[in-house]
């Protein structure tokens, strides 16, 4: 749904699930609209692909392979949204990475539930609505992010 509603068309997805949560903001895309999707696992990797071509989104996924922390400080963007899924641990360098990755205006979107490290995911929460930077809102599960600047 956000990706649908902030008309987002450059998505980056990292720690989720492989396919469901990919497939499902493919579908949000308009005609150009692409997914770059890290994961470290390739069998995974495999799988997402094969399921965007048996979906028709083929065109629309790119994989990186790598780990979070090693692969996205070295990404271009920028991008309209990113999604990142619970067991993604925010060090510094991941953090500054996905300020500079995202648009002014761009939705970071943090999926919460089932965090291995809890008060991990509570501190990088409250950073966030500490930094004026970000204007934070919490979902239940989810914490929605806006990049200010």
């Amino acid at each position: 749904m956000l990706a649908r509603l902030s008309r987002a068309s450059h998505v980056l997805l990292f720690g989720t699930d492989p396919a469901y949560t990919p497939l499902h903001i493919a579908a949000a895309l308009g005609l150009t609209g692409r997914i770059d999707l890290v994961e470290p696992d390739e069998h995974h990797a495999a799988l997402a692909e094969r399921v965007f071509v048996d979906h028709g989104f083929g065109d629309k996924l790119k994989v990186i392979g790598g780990r979070v922390a090693d692969a996205v400080p070295y990404l271009n963007g920028p991008y309209d949204l990113v999604v990142a899924g619970r067991a993604v641990r925010f060090d510094d360098t991941l953090r500054a990475a996905v300020h500079r990755l995202l648009r002014v205006g761009g939705a970071l979107l943090l999926e919460l539930d089932g965090e291995p490290d809890a008060a991990h995911a509570a501190r990088f929460v409250a950073e966030l609505a500490d930094d004026e930077r970000w204007m934070l809102g919490l979902f239940g599960r989810l914490a929605a992010a806006v990049k200010l600047r």
